[in-house]
């Protein structure tokens, strides 16, 4: 058809609506001949603040397709994939996401909605890092960390030290998590100690925060509206 390359003009017209039509033809086909399918979407926000969800087909026997990045792409897949081979959704971990899989149960009970665990796992590693921040950057309760710390070693109970991730160092992540988790009975008997009460008052503005505390530490003194009081008093 042409004697040489052909230039992006020419791939821009015809041809590449040609190949497209091709390609998603035997996608499509692909896709019909699978058992069963997940579809998996993630909402996000352009540089334009518009509103935009991706999704994604997704069978262990082959890659994971990805069909649109647009607002009712499900309707759109369910009328050219079909109903039946959607088994399961799975989306994000957002409130709105939340209410979404509800919905999507209730008019479809067939279906096994989910939330994705890659979202989730970093919602706990964000959580657990707030934590350890809270303790390290406040030095009365730092210093009594560790010297609860201290005590357990001369028990030959051997704990390390809390950390905080780095962005770029993935087994930090896991260290924060595990130093947290390691060390939730001292931070419970730090958060639960008459005399801390006595050294603290009101106020952790963050509600993610709080909630963990008050998880581990439902005795901590509280305002009004339920919110911890983690503040040092000068």
């Amino acid at each position: 058809m042409f004697s040489c390359k052909p230039s992006r003009r020419q791939l821009s017209g015809h041809l590449l609506d040609t190949v497209y039509a091709r390609e998603k033809d035997r996608v499509v086909s692909l896709l019909r001949d699978a058992s069963y399918l997940a579809i998996v979407s993630d909402g996000w926000t352009s540089n334009n603040g518009d509103s935009i969800v991706n999704f994604v087909l997704v069978n262990p026997r082959f890659p994971a397709v990805f069909w649109k990045s647009i607002n009712s792409a499900a309707k759109q897949i369910e009328e050219t994939v079909g109903r039946k081979l959607i088994s399961s959704p799975v989306t994000d971990n957002a409130p709105n996401m939340a209410k979404s899989r509800k919905v999507i149960m209730t008019k479809h009970r067939d279906l096994a909605c989910a939330g994705c665990a890659a979202h989730g796992m970093n919602l706990i590693v964000s959580d657990a890092k707030s934590l350890a921040r809270i303790f390290k950057d406040r030095a009365g309760l730092w210093s009594r960390f560790g010297e609860r710390q201290s005590q357990l070693r001369r028990s030959c109970d051997k704990r390390y030290r809390l950390s905080l991730p780095v962005a770029t160092r993935r087994c930090t992540h896991v260290k924060c998590i595990r130093n947290v988790v390691n060390n939730k009975d001292i931070m419970v008997a730090l958060s639960s100690s008459y005399n801390l009460k006595a050294r603290y008052e009101v106020v952790l503005r963050n509600r993610k925060i709080a909630g963990v505390l008050l998880h581990t530490a439902p005795e901590l003194p509280t305002n009004g509206g339920g919110t911890p009081i983690f503040r040092e008093v000068t």
